[in-house]
């Protein structure tokens, strides 16, 4: 039995929708000046307006050096992360020097100085690919 994603009511709904896209929206002639009036008065004000700018005034305000720092970093959102991440940073290297040397072989506990002893593996790798 096939199943119909279908309701009861969606007929109805498909009868009234197919309705609507049948008329095409058009706005009276009334909000049509209305429009055109607001929009000739906001044009006449442009027209009258005028921008001095003189060598001893900026034309742009200096900002803090601390609000473009923000706004590089995407706010005080972006400042916040930073801030998380470097202490989490800081926590993990106080902590994790005696946790990682339970977890690396070549540390020796004793003396807490590596053993580069597996580095000459490396060099015998590179020669038998070079040769």
């Amino acid at each position: 039995m096939a199943h119909s994603d279908k309701g009861p009511n969606d007929e109805m709904l498909d009868m009234f929708f197919d309705a609507s896209k049948a008329q095409e929206p058009v706005p009276g002639s009334d909000l049509m000046a209305r429009i055109l009036a607001d929009a000739s008065q906001v044009q006449a004000g442009f027209k009258h307006t005028t921008v001095t700018t003189t060598a001893t005034t900026p034309a742009r305000v200096t900002e803090n050096i601390l609000t473009r720092i923000f706004a590089v970093m995407g706010g005080w959102a972006g400042a916040s992360a930073l801030t998380a991440s470097i202490c989490i940073g800081v926590l993990y290297g106080a902590t994790a020097p005696d946790t990682v040397r339970s977890y690396l072989p070549a540390m020796s506990e004793q003396t807490a100085e590596l053993d580069y002893s597996y580095l000459g593996l490396l060099d015998e790798t590179v020669a038998d690919l070079e040769g």
